[in-house]
């Protein structure tokens, strides 16, 4: 599989600098089907995906929300800071990873697929999205 093979067909956007380590991630992680970076409130600052470009970026605003919603919680009921949120569900598996502060690199995932390169996969792509973004 290759990004030539995405339904959406094209980017909608231009590359950003942060292209490449979300086209890492999704090539080089097996069984991702798309890696977005998103902001505070959920826009997507950039993406690549297998999936349609409207499903990606809602997937990234509806799981930004919810993390910032949790990690709101647990440092109320002072359960420390939360970084990452991994998810199995029923026909897709999730993986949202803070990067910086209020912005997360969300991670859909082929059900059933390894946790454990995806993790460590995520978490150096979190590395190289901090270090672009200068956080």
């Amino acid at each position: 599989m290759s990004l030539d093979d995405e339904p959406a067909g094209v980017r909608e956007e231009a590359p950003t600098a942060f292209t490449a380590s979300l086209e890492e991630i999704v090539l080089g992680c097996p069984g991702a089907l798309a890696a977005i970076f998103s902001d505070a409130e959920g826009e997507a600052v950039d993406y690549c995906s297998f999936l349609e470009t409207w499903d990606t970026k809602i997937a990234a605003a509806q799981w930004s929300s919810i993390f910032a919603s949790l990690r709101e919680l647990l440092e109320k009921q002072g359960l420390g800071e939360l970084d990452s949120i991994h998810v199995r569900g029923s026909e897709m598996d999730f993986l949202i990873r803070a990067v910086g502060s209020g912005y997360y690199l969300t991670l859909l995932l082929v059900k059933g697929m390894g946790w454990g390169h995806a993790l460590a996969q995520c978490e150096t792509v979190a590395q190289a999205l901090r270090r672009e973004s200068r956080f």
